[in-house]
């Protein structure tokens, strides 16, 4: 920590892992089981004569014998009643002796992972009433609790990345088998996870079924022919589904003729929902091309579909419950939907032109989202003010549409940077500020600026360019790499210059004395940051001007740095972020000042009103803390407080916080 309170990063697990509950007389009994309990079994056998995808499960099993440090994670994929809960609950238990720790089960389907993490700890000897409120706490507790263990976690019904991540155990050779029912795909980039798709049937699960559905009177009367059906098929569960209940439909209909006119098609695996397409009303088919357009990990809300094809909310209500009765579609939540992998895929073939104004609406509704929640005026500037506004929502609510739509705007702009449609990938970058400033996932940001920094030299915008170029800076400070973001910060104020915007070159000149703060280069940054309030003043922007003064009270000393921080909060201190990080230096600037209570006064502040995503202040108040703490001679309270903010680093993906808090940890006593 610096002379001014300012903090590097950090990131990582721990061996134990605390929660301060009193920041005077931090308690940490309560983070040992109150009983100890043998390890479990949740996993239930599976069903009798259960065969079939056997070369899927000798697939897990090898990847499962790579697995040493981190937990394996394979991600089950296949149709709904294509086994994948069957197929899990089988290779635990052929396998149960490689886990001397136990086998556990969650299912999700939409529920709180709080809740889910809640039955994970209370299944090795946790009291439930003394386990912390956070999803962060109760994560790192439970990859703290599973580190160095051996354990297999069957996680069903998984719909989003984010939920799984929250589960994963900590490392030491565990194996977790994901059943996905929603997108999850984000866990092959991020975790290495091996995606397992099934769909192949043994031939005698075919025959089985194929009786079911037909009879084997019928079978009996055509060997030949039903034996054709059942090579055709090669254990496609889709095609024999769709293709029995069409000879069911059609009991004079010899097997021979639809075997004739299944040889004709070659993509078995994308039968089932081609027949299904075919049979949906045009508002349906329409709603399944959107869907089919929409990559990423999000879900999607009927009112976007809508908006997208031009129909009444209540008509698209209808198509999409049209999809889900085919079994193609599954509600989310209220209001949102999520399409399953394999009825992904062929909606995607169908997509069509739907991409570009699917991209457009996130495009247009994100950027007006971002300036109702922070007004920064650039999409003014930039398109004159073009686009949709949201005046129909508070500042609050549009902030809530971007949290939610977080996933889709980042897959949006993926598409967007492969299409070269660069104004759209500009107009997400920006869309996605507010949630930067939150603290959303440092890598994947900086993947956004980069893409929008790129767009804008094509779209040859030299505004766009300085403010995509800032934008991409601050992810380089999320990361660390301070060579980048200073070389980022002076090409913007350059550009800003070229472009003629005085507002543009005042954010450059500011961004850059942030980043000096961020290295502990005082000195130079108070250089900066005292032109930047005078930029301020000579612009007569209040808000600017407030914000002069708050990133000016950080470099200042202590009691001018507090009449700073009130002129500020004057002017900032209706916006819960704004509130959020002047709080935070006031603690920072108390610490400075010797004054340790008032201090810590202020940062309990900031734990209360940084609820939800601030993840950035959350973490920052924690080491804050800890610093506190340490500079009392109470090395247990700084450790539990540094813990806190490790659990929030590894969660939600701060990997160089995480690395640097490791290290102090590593030197406490």
């Amino acid at each position: 920590m610096d002379e001014v309170g300012h903090h590097n990063s950090f990131d990582g697990e721990a061996d134990m892992v605390f929660q301060a509950r009193d920041v005077q007389n931090v308690h940490n009994n309560w983070m040992t089981p109150v009983r100890a309990v043998p390890p479990p079994h949740q996993v239930p056998a599976p069903r009798p004569h259960c065969y079939g995808h056997e070369r899927q499960m000798r697939e897990v099993t090898q990847y499962a014998d790579t697995g040493d440090a981190s937990p394996v994670i394979a991600v089950i994929r296949g149709e709904p009643g294509s086994g994948r809960s069957t197929f899990c609950h089988r290779w635990v238990h052929e396998h149960r002796d490689r886990f001397p720790d136990g086998d556990y089960l969650v299912t999700l389907g939409g529920q709180d992972v709080t809740g889910v993490l809640a039955g994970l700890l209370e299944s090795v000897g946790y009291d439930s009433e003394r386990l912390p409120a956070g999803l962060e706490a109760r994560s790192a507790m439970w990859r703290s609790r599973s580190h160095g263990k051996r354990l297999a976690l069957v996680i069903d019904d998984a719909l989003t990345a984010d939920e799984v991540e929250a589960l994963l155990p900590g490392a030491g050779g565990s194996v977790v088998l994901v059943v996905e029912a929603g997108r999850v795909a984000r866990l092959v980039a991020q975790h290495a996870a091996r995606m397992v798709l099934l769909t192949p049937l043994s031939t005698e699960a075919v025959y089985a079924m194929l009786a079911e559905q037909i009879g084997v009177t019928r079978i009996a009367a055509e060997p030949d022919a039903a034996a054709e059906f059942v090579r055709i098929c090669d254990g496609s569960v889709g095609a024999l589904t769709v293709l029995g209940t069409t000879f069911a439909d059609f009991p004079d209909r010899s097997l021979r003729r639809l075997v004739r006119w299944l040889e004709t098609h070659t993509d078995l695996l994308t039968l089932r929902h081609e027949v299904a397409y075919g049979r949906f009303t045009e508002d349906a088919q329409a709603c399944y091309r959107v869907l089919g357009a929409h990559t990423g990990d999000g879900d999607v809300a009927v009112k976007t579909l809508a908006i997208v094809l031009g129909m009444s909310e209540e008509s698209a209500q209808e198509a999409v419950e049209c999809l889900q009765r085919a079994g193609l579609v599954r509600e989310s939540r209220e209001g949102r939907v999520l399409m399953t992998g394999l009825a992904a895929r062929h909606a995607c073939s169908k997509a069509g032109g739907v991409w570009r104004p699917l991209v457009a609406f996130y495009a247009t509704r994100g950027l007006a989202a971002a300036e109702r929640v922070l007004p920064r005026g650039w999409a003014a500037q930039l398109w004159s003010g073009r686009g949709a506004d949201m005046v129909e929502l508070t500042a609050a609510e549009a902030l809530e549409w971007l949290i939610v739509e977080h996933h889709n705007l980042v897959a949006a702009s993926d598409v967007a940077f492969r299409a070269e449609w660069h104004e759209e990938v500009c107009r997400l970058a920006l869309a996605m500020w507010p949630m930067r400033l939150r603290g959303a996932r440092p890598a994947e940001m900086a993947l956004v600026s980069e893409h929008a920094a790129v767009a804008a030299r094509e779209w040859s915008s030299k505004l766009a360019m300085a403010v995509t170029g800032m934008q991409q800076g601050f992810s380089a400070m999320q990361l660390r790499n301070w060579p980048l973001a200073t070389e980022l910060f002076l090409k913007a104020a350059e550009d800003a210059k070229s472009a003629g915007s005085d507002q543009a070159y005042a954010s450059a000149v500011e961004s850059l004395g942030l980043a000096l703060v961020e290295q502990g280069r005082m000195t130079e940054a108070v250089v900066f940051l005292k032109e930047n309030l005078e930029l301020a003043e000579r612009l007569s922007d209040s808000r600017r001007l407030a914000l002069a003064r708050f990133h000016l009270a950080k470099v200042s000393s202590p009691a001018l740095a507090f009449k700073l921080l009130d002129s500020a909060a004057d002017g900032l201190g209706h916006e819960p972020g704004n509130r959020v990080k002047i709080t935070l230096w006031r603690g920072k600037k108390a610490i400075e000042a010797g004054e340790l209570d008032t201090a810590m006064s202020a940062l309990i502040e900031v734990s209360a009103l940084a609820v939800g995503d601030w993840h950035s202040e959350r973490i920052a108040a924690s080491w804050a803390m800890a610093e506190v703490a340490w500079l009392r001679g109470d090395v247990v309270a700084a450790r539990a407080h540094a813990q806190d903010a490790l659990s929030v680093c590894v969660l939600r993906g701060f990997e160089a916080e995480a690395e640097e808090i490791r290290r102090w940890l590593a030197t406490l006593p």
